[in-house]
This record gives structure tokens, C-alpha cells and sequence, in this order.
């Protein structure tokens, strides 16, 4: 797989409802032409401060492998209704990498995801 090492400079804020669950399309492309991201995994971290431990209970982790599109360079960044349900309701500090199945490890983007409260919580 090629890709190009991304010092994260792009930087992408999130908003999801306590609760709720957030799906956000990701689309990796190099000189416009999809990356195949076949066999690579995506992981996503967030902490409420940047400087806590991934073993920090307010740490939330999320990895997965794209298996709908790979090829085409799609995947989708998924928080489910589950774990937005536990977390504060502040801004967090969020990453997305994406370790390819050599190994090689390219921050995607970053930003803030903001938790807020729904009008009601009723289903």
C-alpha cells in the first residue's frame, strides 16, 4: 500500500448527541486516486485530556478494518449509541490512524469530538 506519512495537520471537529451513535465517512486519497486499504486497520482514540493514559477510564478506543470498500478508499469512523452514552458531555480530543498490513503507521486526522446533551433522551 503507498501512502503519505500526514503530520495530522488536518483537522476534522465531530458533534454527536449523548446516546447517540456518530457515522462519519472516511476517504483516503493520494494525488486524487483511492488508497487501497486492503488489510490495513483504523483506530481511534479520545481522551477529555491528551496527556491521560490509554488506560485511562475516560479513554475511549475504537479499532476496526474495512471490509464494504477497501479499495476504494472508503471506510467509516463509527462511535456506537453504546459507548456515547458513557461519555461526558465535554469536548475530547480525538485521532484516527491507520496502520497499514505492513505495519506502517499514518495519523489521518484529529480534531475535537463534542459530546452534547439531546432535548430528550426518549428512543
Amino acid at each position: 500500500m503507498t501512502t503519505a506519512t500526514c503530520p495530522c495537520a488536518n483537522t476534522f471537529n465531530l458533534q454527536v448527541e449523548q446516546g447517540a451513535t456518530l457515522s462519519s465517512k472516511i476517504t483516503i486519497t493520494l494525488n486524487k486516486l483511492p488508497v487501497d486499504v486492503t488489510g490495513s486497520k483504523f483506530e481511534f482514540a479520545a481522551k477529555t485530556d491528551p496527556s491521560l493514559p490509554d488506560s485511562d477510564p475516560s479513554t475511549v478506543m475504537i479499532d476496526w478494518t474495512e471490509t464494504s470498500t477497501p479499495t476504494q478508499g472508503i471506510s467509516w469512523l463509527v462511535i456506537p449509541a453504546a459507548t456515547t452514552a458513557t461519555m461526558q458531555l465535554i469536548g475530547y480530543s480525538y485521532q484516527v490512524r491507520l496502520v497499514s498490513s505492513s505495519g506502517v503507521v499514518t495519523p489521518l486526522f484529529k480534531g475535537v469530538l463534542t459530546i452534547v446533551q439531546p432535548i430528550s433522551p426518549r428512543s
